[in-house]
């Protein structure tokens, strides 16, 4: 029992327990938050903005949802993409996921 009573008083008795090395640990903990988590995500996304708006006709992509396919026409919120002769569907800019780095080995779309 004496022993449940000092470890009690212990805590109580260095200025409730949040001091220098506190702030420096939480410091720490958000600083590797920013750095590991926060920033390249942000990085992501400013490099995802730059790749939309560098998109015209023309360009070959890949969407988000695996799908290949070549640029047609662009408006404000989206493309049209053709994406086998005869199909043409209108993909939400956003739903581009890349540039396609393979589109000069098979080029079925223009058959």
């Amino acid at each position: 029992m004496e022993i449940l009573l000092n470890a009690v008083s212990f805590g109580q008795n260095d200025a409730g327990g949040f001091g220098i090395p506190m702030i420096i640990f939480w410091v720490a903990i958000i600083a590797i938050f920013y750095f590991l988590l926060i920033r390249p995500q942000q990085k992501q996304q400013k490099e995802h903005r730059k790749l939309i708006k560098e998109l015209e006709v023309g360009d070959h992509i890949v969407t988000i949802g695996g799908f290949r396919g070549v640029i047609t026409r662009v408006s404000d919120k989206s493309f049209h993409v053709k994406l086998a002769p005869e199909v043409e569907v209108e993909v939400i800019k956003s739903a581009v996921g890349r540039r396609d780095p393979d589109h000069g080995q098979e080029d079925s779309l223009d058959k």
